[in-house]
């Protein structure tokens, strides 16, 4: 009996993994298919709606996807802001302007709440108005 039940339970696990192993082919050869078209104009509006990360659209690899495609539009500090809008905060130190976008946030009815803990950002420097290429992510 504890054999049949064993090969029962080995028989599922293998149908199971089959199963996942699949979907996680097709779901990659589709993100492939997505990245062979990306529409970079709808990934910053969908950075832009996101602007307290209340809609869990915004995240670094967004950024860096929106980055890598428009190239040198960005650079400056002021062509960033065009397109990635007003950041949450600013912080300024000599000449080091960082900005900092909050996404994965807690919020109550579309309207994010600073706690302790509970939110993320994601932190770009400019030396001298300049993209330093210093982008770092983190969460609280």
């Amino acid at each position: 009996m504890n054999r049949f039940l064993i090969l029962i339970i080995l028989l599922f696990m293998s149908i199971n993994y089959s199963y996942c192993n699949n979907t996680m082919q097709r779901l990659f050869k589709h993100t492939e298919y997505v990245s062979d078209s990306i529409n970079i104009d709808s990934l910053v509006s969908a950075w832009n709606e996101d602007s307290c990360g209340c809609l869990n659209k915004r995240t670094p690899v967004l950024m860096r996807t929106i980055l890598d495609n428009i190239g040198s539009q960005s650079e400056d500090l002021y062509s960033f802001i065009r397109i990635f809008g007003k950041a949450n905060e600013t912080r300024v130190d000599n000449n080091t302007y960082s900005l900092i976008y909050y996404f994965n946030s807690i919020c109550y009815n579309g309207i994010f709440l600073k706690l302790k803990e509970g939110y993320c950002e994601i932190e770009v420097e400019f030396k001298d108005k300049i993209l330093n290429n210093d982008i770092h992510a983190y969460c609280y």
